[in-house]
């Protein structure tokens, strides 16, 4: 997010991605190393969801890149769409930006699902861990937070047209 608001653009047509938040992650980690439960341990030969192997996904499914980047504009940020291409050559000339030693990762991407996710849908139920839907409500308290802790400028207010002067 903080690559493509200070590049000011977005690569369009990217696919999606199953994003899932870091505080769901570390939540059910620890709930999961710290409980009692009697999980058999996983050979050297196998690895199968009756290892005590979970896979963190977010189980309400993928978002596309583009709703990611429709979000962060609703929030107040100005971005360019970009073909990739273009979002590419864009990048390449900021090698100040944090997305620069990825520049040559971009591709479209899609995920296409787990199958180690019942699961860790079953424990996450057992457990009363919910993951948060990838929504835009969602991005915007991700956005929030980047501001709030300097990671991110605030959006700059647009200057109504209709505003007076005093």
């Amino acid at each position: 997010m903080r690559g493509t608001v200070d590049l000011g653009a977005y690569p369009s047509n990217l696919g999606s991605s199953n994003f899932v938040p870091v505080a769901f992650c570390a939540r059910f980690i620890a709930d999961i190393s710290l409980s009692k439960f009697d999980a058999p341990q996983a050979s050297p030969s196998s690895v199968s969801s009756d290892d005590g192997v979970y896979h963190l996904n977010n189980p309400h499914g993928n978002i596309s890149f583009d709703s990611l980047f429709q979000a962060i504009i609703s929030f107040g940020y100005k971005l360019e769409k970009l073909t990739l291409p273009e979002f590419k050559e864009k990048l390449s000339k900021r090698s100040d930006n944090v997305l620069f030693p990825l520049l040559n990762q971009f591709a479209g991407y899609h995920f296409r699902g787990d199958p180690f996710m019942p699961k860790t849908i079953q424990e996450m139920k057992k457990r009363g861990i919910v993951c948060p839907n990838a929504d835009a409500k969602l991005i915007h308290e991700y956005l929030s937070t980047f501001v709030e802790v300097g990671l991110l400028s605030a959006p700059k207010a647009e200057k109504s047209l209709n505003s007076v002067s005093s």
